[in-house]
């Protein structure tokens, strides 16, 4: 009997310091048809400064990192998290 589940695997693309840039990243590949999602943006995860991940479908994995690649996310390097809170 085979198992059908491996093609339903969830998988890591990408990770990044910012909430934004992965959103940014999994809107991209939602606008090309690619289920994505983004793990650990809550603001709990924020204050242990852990990265946030942009996760697919393992089947969807290789069209993804080819869409990365050719959509490159420019990172600012002087962008922190703080600079979204000075109001």
């Amino acid at each position: 009997m085979s198992d059908n589940n491996d093609s339903k695997r969830v998988v890591m693309l990408a990770e990044y310091d910012s909430a934004i840039d992965a959103e940014i990243v999994k809107g991209m590949l939602v606008e090309n048809g690619i289920n994505a999602g983004v793990i650990g943006d809550s603001t709990a995860t924020a204050i242990i400064m852990s990265k946030v991940k942009v996760v697919v479908m393992e089947d969807d994995l290789e069209r993804a990192q080819e869409l990365l690649r050719m959509n490159p996310i420019e990172i600012d390097p002087n962008f922190s998290q703080d600079d979204q809170n000075d109001d």
